[in-house]
């Protein structure tokens, strides 16, 4: 019989853990086989499957129909799951469908389709059901009673171009709940729609077809939408990325560099925009480079002239990310070898010959009636204004943000009053400002024309919005720089001001000159003042809040804000403010901590305590504790730890502030601990809880107990101490303190070769992160609870806690501190049979050791080591050595892709483990 032919489902399926199987029962695994296959032969022969070939536990099958093929697979389930296996066995089996048209050749199909079903067959669990997208499209036309679809996103899978979104069939009799999908990730995409303005595109079609074709052809990686102020780059980048994102495997990330002010913080921005960390220790530059290494990604960097000199790095990354195309908007080029310009020209406008009933034809007439019809519905071109609009036209050049500001008074003023108007503020203008280019004067005009026409109380607020680089709500608009709700409204209605997302903001252009309007405000360095206060206040009210429940809401908060304190933090760091700078820091270091953008919180401590060398005791003191805190002692220098922890414990001690007194203490307690100083570690906690309690300040009280709860040498006394802690978080409700508690005790158990116990306490800590919601914990956790399990011998349960630890980690973007997790999968192959697979990544684990390790991770390694050499002894030292080489040759992404590829750990990419003072 013929195989189907043109449109066609195909269907895979494995038994997950065949080997695993084989070697437990040995003979009996032949029934076991033959039993599996009558029960999928029969569900495929019942539903008018054709099996297109049969290898080992594997099932290669073709379906005429969609719902046929799910219909099979459904019925395989049950009936798998209805079966009498042998005695301590179960079987499960995994399925992937996929619908395409493969082509037929000798009797089998051959072509791209086949691969994507066996993929994700692949990415499956036992017992699960998945589908590709192109087959949901089809069953929308042929459903299938009492089966449903469950969107799992989409993710990409290995050796496939583009992300596949998959979909988990669920039916009565069959298992819901698996683990993460077995991927390469899920894709970084970013919507364009979410950038995109809700008006619409005049004028170029011919421009995004134009630019897509260069970057499809490939002749060009990196392309610079060249044009002045206001002529509309940003709207065309976002055109051209919509209409490339399908042809980028992670579609598109849009990079938003107006509030970024200076070159350095360049990397850090387009960190921010991927959603990515950076890790403890490495660099902004560094991180950039690993998060985009496996991208397949449009990275549109918008707004790029006031950061040239930091192009060589967008250089770096164009040589680094094969899979990376960035597309720039920049009133000047980059100047980059390899750079294509791609000049964005004013839209068409009309000649004086063109007749009234032809200009709607042209571009720039076309946005200015539909801008002004968006102000008066019943405006129109006509013969009794045509003249007027072509001569608005003409004087703005056709400039898109010109002709919107204009468009924006029709209502008010009609057409030759606005012609009018506009010819009187061009002509003063340009004659003031002879050293700008001519368009810059054309477009310095009209803003300067549309600030002319506003009153007093408008002027003043439309100067003053200019601090907000990031858009204000209402509340704080009105608050901070006093600005009426009637002044507000109109400058929206004048588009000097953007409502969106129930926040005011400023084009950027329009900004620029905001600025300068504010420089003549008398007051303005007092509502930046008053702002940089209200940014303290606000960070003293929201940060302790990312230690508890519904710390998302918190969180999205702050980073609303985040912007408008960097540009407070500039302008204090610009204007020698030191005290408030240091402040203003502080109120903030929280946020860079629980967030984990300790790197960059700790950047700017840098700079502060640079310039703050005479500020007071307390002020000082924030800042060096903070600085402490944001270290790293896996890679910074621990004399440099704690000698700002000691500085900050002179400061506070100088001005009795018993808060910083505790805090500074309890930290040098768990460092000295962190470094097995135990007896050291001892005197300072008991000094710390002492300082604590005198504050009579509860949640202090609780997270002091909460750092010294591991310190000194003692495991039992530490247990006590630890649930003293935890039983005061509790009542402040602080759960992620709850949970560094128990995953520090945790860990400790684990070294103390506790574990059995490790695992009631890492229980705990993962009942309140997952109520947390921090997914950086999330992974350090399962992966503590993945070594207990390794060091319990209970491989399976490992293999999942890394596995799950690994899909956390990365959805975080993070792959720090490998070295550890690497061993533990080597430990697994290990008992699993696969030395070869265990001596790899043994070898990659030694080469991409972290550089400092405390005392308890030092005998947490000690103990994987010893494991390992048992396993070297077994293999021969001559035969592992050599893999153990090959492994050393691994880059750290290399050496995680090698750990995923194996049948127990194929996940996605990622890693975490261990305890850090905290």
């Amino acid at each position: 019989m013929a195989l189907p032919a043109g449109t066609v489902t195909l269907l895979f399926s494995d038994i997950e853990g065949s080997t695993v199987l084989l070697e437990r029962l040995g003979s009996r695994y032949d029934v076991l086989l033959e039993q599996h296959r009558r029960v999928v032969r029969r569900a495929v022969a019942e539903h008018g499957g054709r099996e297109v070939r049969t290898e080992g536990d594997a099932f290669f099958v073709a379906f005429a129909r969609a719902s046929d093929a799910v219909r099979a697979a459904v019925a395989a389930q049950r009936g798998l799951a209805e079966s009498s296996w042998p005695p301590g066995s179960t079987v499960r089996v995994r399925m992937g469908v996929h619908t395409g048209e493969p082509r037929v050749l000798h009797g089998d199909y051959v072509g791209i389709d086949v691969h994507y079903a066996a993929r994700i067959c692949s990415a499956a669990h036992g017992g699960q059901v998945m589908v590709s997208d192109a087959t949901e499209r089809v069953l929308v036309g042929q459903p299938v009673e009492g089966v449903e679809l469950r969107d799992l996103g989409e993710h990409r899978l290995k050796d496939l171009g583009r992300p596949v979104r998959l979909y988990q069939v669920s039916a009565p009799g069959l298992l819901g709940e698996f683990p993460p999908v077995r991927s390469l990730g899920r894709p970084p995409r970013d919507d364009p729609g979410r950038w995109a303005a809700t008006t619409a595109l005049f004028g170029r079609k011919a421009d995004v077809a134009e630019v897509a074709r260069i970057v499809r052809e490939g002749r060009c990686r990196l392309v610079t939408l060249l044009g002045p102020g206001g002529v509309g780059k940003t709207r065309l980048a976002i055109a051209v990325a919509t209409a490339l994102v399908g042809d980028f495997g992670d579609g598109a990330c849009f990079v938003p560099l107006a509030t970024v002010f200076e070159p350095r913080e360049l990397a850090s921005a387009i960190t921010r925009a991927l959603g990515a960390p950076i890790r403890e220790g490495e660099s902004s530059d560094a991180a950039v480079m690993r998060i985009l290494a496996i991208r397949h990604l449009v990275l549109v960097l918008d707004n790029f002239e006031h950061l040239v000199d930091g192009a060589p790095l967008v250089s770096q990354l164009i040589a680094a990310c094969p899979g990376v195309t960035a597309l720039i908007t920049s009133r000047e080029p980059t100047r980059l070898t390899g750079e294509r310009l791609f000049a964005v020209r004013p839209l068409a406008v009309p000649g004086t010959t063109v007749p009234a009933r032809e200009l709607e034809r042209f571009d720039a007439v076309a946005m200015f009636v539909d801008r002004a019809r968006d102000r008066d519905s019943e405006f129109s071109l006509d013969e009794t204004n045509a003249e007027h609009v072509r001569e608005i036209c003409r004087r703005l050049d056709g400039l898109p943000l010109a002709l919107e500001l204009a468009a924006a008074r029709v209502g008010f003023l009609t057409p030759p009053e606005l012609a009018a108007r506009l010819d009187q503020a061009l002509v003063v203008l340009t004659a003031g400002v002879r050293d700008a280019p001519d368009r810059q004067r054309t477009l310095r005009a009209t803003i300067d024309w549309s600030f002319r026409l506003l009153n007093d109380s408008e002027r003043q607020t439309f100067g003053r919005m200019a601090i907000f680089p990031g858009g204000a709500t209402l509340a704080v608009a009105e608050a901070i720089i006093g600005a009426s709700l009637d002044t507000l409204e109109s400058l929206v209605a004048k588009q000097l001001l953007i409502r969106r997302s129930g926040r005011l903001t400023m084009l950027e252009t329009v900004r620029e000159y905001a600025l300068e309007r504010l420089s003549e405000d008398r007051d303005a360095d007092r509502v930046r003042t008053r702002l940089a206060d209200w940014f303290c206040d606000f960070a003293r009210e929201l940060t302790p809040e990312l230690r508890r429940a519904g710390r998302d809401k918190a969180q999205r908060a702050l980073e609303a804000e985040l912007p408008n304190v960097l540009a407070a933090l500039s302008w204090a760091r610009d204007t020698q403010r030191a005290e408030l700078l240091l402040e203003l820091l502080a109120a903030w270091g929280d946020y860079w901590w629980c967030t984990h953008r300790r790197h960059e919180g700790r950047a700017w401590f840098d700079i502060a305590l640079e310039h703050a060398a005479d500020a007071p005791d307390h002020a000082r003191g924030r800042a060096l504790l903070y600085r402490a805190r944001l270290s790293d002692p896996h890679h910074d220098t621990y004399e440099q730890i704690r000698s700002d922890y000691e500085a900050s414990l002179r400061q506070f001690r100088a001005c009795d502030d018993e808060a910083g007194i505790a805090t500074c203490l309890a930290h040098l307690s768990l460092l000295a601990s962190w470094r097995g100083r135990g007896d050291q570690a001892t005197a300072l906690r008991d000094e710390a809880i002492s300082h604590a309690r005198h504050t009579q300040d509860r949640a202090l009280l609780a997270f002091v107990l909460a750092l010294c709860a591991i310190t000194g040498p003692d495991y039992a006394h530490a247990v006590q101490r630890a649930r003293t802690a935890v039983a005061e978080l509790r009542t402040v409700g602080d759960l992620q303190g709850i949970a560094d508690v128990c995953l520090n005790i945790g860990y400790l158990a684990i070294a103390q070769g506790r574990d059995q116990d490790a695992l009631v306490w890492l229980d705990t800590a993962l009942e309140a992160e997952r109520r947390l919601g921090d997914p950086h914990a999330l992974f350090t956790i399962r992966t503590n609870q993945g070594l207990a399990q390794l060091f319990l011998e209970e491989i399976d349960e490992a293999c999942l806690a890394f596995r799950q630890a690994l899909a956390v980690c990365c959805e975080a973007g993070d792959e720090d501190l490998v070295d550890e997790t690497l061993l533990g999968v080597a430990v697994a192959d290990a008992a699993r049979g696969d030395l070869d697979g265990a001596a790899r990544l043994a070898g990659a684990a030694a080469v991409h050791e972290t550089p400092k390790r405390s005392a308890q991770e030092d005998r947490v390694w000690s103990r994987l080591v010893e494991l390992l050499s048992r396993a070297r002894k077994r293999y021969g030292p001559d035969a592992w050595d050599r893999a153990a080489d090959e492994g050393a040759a691994l880059t750290a992404h290399e050496a995680i892709d090698a750990a995923l590829g194996h049948e127990q750990l194929t996940a996605t990419r990622g890693l975490a483990t261990g305890s850090t003072p905290g």
